[in-house]
């Protein structure tokens, strides 16, 4: 979960319309990373940088030919296991459906990419992968996903200027979360969230 301090600057009509907040007032934006509660987007929390990938048609296909494949694959291996070690037609057939589940979950995993444009404090939008800043082709999953991108991305929206930010892990420990305790509060991810804040934080003082 993450915490992100905003003011209002000058000029900034979106929030002293409706909620009686003037020039220097601060607002307090609030994100969770990945999803909560089965929920991509929640009332009253930072939206996801792009759209959400069941609302899309190509990624709602291309995850079903995934499932499919994960299911014949299984299939196939235990027809396999019937026989000792299963046949040469089988271990073929197997190598070529497990290159095709991979081929169609990476077509899957860039559809979702190809919306995720992200626009900074000056106004310049940009896929999330041409921000990357160690190159597209090494950008992990669940790039955006996090809470501070998805802070700095709605405060960008909202003309907001951000003063201060604090990203704290709740929930069980061990398995992936290995390393990370209950409670603690921690910096943004390296990995991910490092190397697209430079973009992401253009424009804020003039730069």
């Amino acid at each position: 979960f993450g915490v992100l301090l905003c003011q209002v600057p000058d000029n900034n009509s979106l929030y002293s319309d409706s909620s009686n907040l003037t020039s220097g007032d601060t607002v307090i934006l609030k994100a969770y990373a990945g999803k909560l509660g089965g929920s991509w987007n929640l009332p009253g929390w930072a939206p996801i940088i792009g759209q959400v990938p069941e609302s899309l048609p190509v990624f709602c296909r291309l995850r079903d030919e995934v499932t499919g494949l994960f299911e014949t694959i299984d299939a196939t291996n235990s027809n396999a296991a019937l026989v000792e070690k299963g046949s040469i037609q089988q271990q073929q057939q197997l190598k070529h459906l497990t290159k095709r589940r991979a081929q169609l979950a990476t077509l899957a995993l860039d559809e979702v990419r190809r919306h995720q444009l992200v626009t900074n404090f000056r106004g310049e939008t940009r896929p999330l992968t041409a921000i990357y800043s160690r190159g597209p082709t090494k950008l992990p999953g669940g790039t955006g996903d996090c809470a501070a991108p998805k802070l700095l991305a709605e405060a960008a929206r909202l003309g907001l200027r951000p003063t201060g930010i604090a990203e704290i892990f709740v929930g069980a420990t061990g398995g992936m979360s290995t390393g990370k305790g209950d409670g603690t509060l921690y910096d943004a991810c390296e990995e991910r969230c490092e190397q697209i804040a430079g973009f992401m934080l253009c424009g804020l003082d003039g730069d």
